[in-house]
């Protein structure tokens, strides 16, 4: 079995043709270089016509995609971060004036809202329908206050009233 192997490398040895082997090489490698070529100047092709139309684009929307790009690559730290303490202080005071605490005035007699319509409650509801909003920090989304609505209207009417007259709206 050795001495077969052995007959069988001598045999794929003597077959073999360098010269062919050397000429495939250069042509492939060639083929190689002019695809590379090619796809290079494909590419800066594609980049200048995509250039033209960002431009372009300017003129249709100023404030689309080449302004947001500019935007973005302006973006930096902000500019309270460089800013000496004091000019931060002079800033601040400047913008935000400290004025003296006023005192809120508190009627003494109650005040009398007046309750809620279904016609305010079904144009309320209609507003935000078909709205996929997040939900507000209760958890409730407008999806569900939709469904409640479509399912009993005077339901959101009465609780609403309610929360009116005992004046506690809870947060969940």
């Amino acid at each position: 079995m050795v001495a077969r192997v052995a007959r069988l490398r001598q045999r794929a040895n003597a077959d073999f043709d360098n010269d062919h082997a050397t000429s495939e090489l250069e042509r492939t490698n060639s083929v190689f270089v002019e695809a590379k070529r090619r796809l290079k100047h494909a590419i800066s092709r594609s980049k200048k016509a995509c250039w033209g139309e960002l431009i372009a684009s300017v003129d249709q929307n100023p404030f689309g995609k080449p302004y947001k790009m500019v935007m973005r690559k302006l973006r930096g730290p902000p500019a309270t971060a460089t800013m000496e303490p004091e000019t931060l202080q002079t800033a601040v005071s400047t913008l935000f004036p400290t004025h003296q605490q006023r005192q809120a005035e508190v009627s003494e007699k109650p005040v009398v809202w007046e309750p809620f319509t279904q016609r305010e409650v079904d144009c309320a509801v209609t507003k935000f329908k078909g709205r996929n909003k997040a939900p507000e920090p209760d958890g409730i989304t407008t999806k569900i206050i939709w469904a409640v609505h479509r399912c009993d209207p005077g339901l959101l009417l009465s609780l609403y009233n309610a929360c009116l007259r005992s004046g506690i709206f809870p947060e969940q």
